[in-house]
């Protein structure tokens, strides 16, 4: 998915609310028990990439901590 590409281009601050979003999209449809569906899946990959993101930036600011 080419979503770990455009997330790199994000502040922290629209990293940080879109993977929030993501996430509460995700209780949401398993809340309803939707979540097998397409859409989940989707969001599913979509959280791990932006949470990867996330965690490089850690790494790449926080030397001192690798591995998060």
């Amino acid at each position: 998915m080419e979503i770990k590409t455009r997330a790199e281009a994000l502040t922290q601050k629209q990293l940080s609310e879109l993977e929030t979003q993501v996430m509460n999209l995700l209780t949401t449809l398993r809340k309803f028990k939707l979540h097998n569906e397409p859409v989940a899946l989707l969001l599913k990959d979509m959280e791990q990439e932006l949470s990867e993101v996330r965690r490089q930036r850690f790494d790449a600011a926080n030397s001192d901590f690798p591995g998060y």
